[in-house]
């Protein structure tokens, strides 16, 4: 039976060890400020030079089809993303120093998720409109026109703005030392509140999105191995 002498050496061990513990997990980060530098210079330069080029390319062909209206939001959601770069290579080149405020801080982090969940809703659009294209060509003629390609484009980007707002409060910064982090998420504080939320819009944007290119391109796969009618399978018939 425990003493009540014995109880603050029990404490202070636990406490003790949990320190060890915690020192000992600690991770290493180095590599990431080799690592991430590198990558998004790369990505930045590459990004930067062939999505300009998309977007005067499209901008020369006029006037656009509805794939190519899809396309031409792909390439501005990414050209957009790709000017946030140079300000998270400062920062992991700077060791994980943000000198550039909270707002700052807030707009990058939306372009992030934003690009990513344009890019999805967008290939969404493109894999409807092979869809109609190939499983019902008639009607695709008839139902799919430019302006209806402007809408969904129009519909994509608000519902992702609309989405990402409260990611504009999650995201923020704090000090570390003498440094100032950028969060990619929030603050610890807020972390829980953050994964329902972003469980959510994930849900949303990304799960509901991914089922429906997997039925479209199943359906268009069983669609062009069917037989054609009217041709006969043997050659001899013909």
């Amino acid at each position: 039976m425990a003493t009540a002498a014995s109880i603050p050496v029990a404490f202070n061990q636990s406490v003790t060890f949990t320190s060890i513990f915690n020192a000992s997990c600690r991770f290493d980060e180095e590599f990431k400020y080799i690592l991430l530098p590198v990558s998004y210079t790369l990505v930045f330069v590459a990004g930067l030079v062939l999505n300009a080029t998309a977007l005067w390319t499209f901008v020369k062909m006029r006037p656009w089809n509805p794939n190519a209206i899809f396309m031409f939001h792909l390439a501005l959601s990414d050209f957009l993303y790709v000017l946030s770069l140079p300000t998270l290579i400062y920062y992991y080149a700077n060791r994980s120093h943000w000198p550039f405020g909270v707002a700052a801080c807030k707009i990058v982090r939306f372009l992030f998720y934003a690009n990513l969940y344009c890019s999805i809703l967008l290939l969404t659009c493109i894999s409807l409109h092979r869809y109609m294209g190939i499983c019902h060509p008639i009607k695709a003629l008839s139902l799919i026109k430019p302006r209806h390609a402007h809408l969904a484009c129009a519909a994509v980007w608000a519902a992702v703005v609309v989405c990402l707002v409260p990611n504009l409060v999650f995201v923020t910064t704090s000090r570390r030392d003498n440094d100032t982090l950028c969060h990619d998420t929030t603050s610890q504080d807020s972390f829980e509140e953050y994964v329902d939320y972003s469980s959510a819009v994930m849900v949303l944007l990304f799960g509901v999105p991914f089922l429906v290119i997997v039925a479209c391109y199943c359906k268009m796969a069983h669609t062009l191995c069917r037989p054609r009618r009217g041709l006969s399978a043997n050659p001899a018939s013909r």
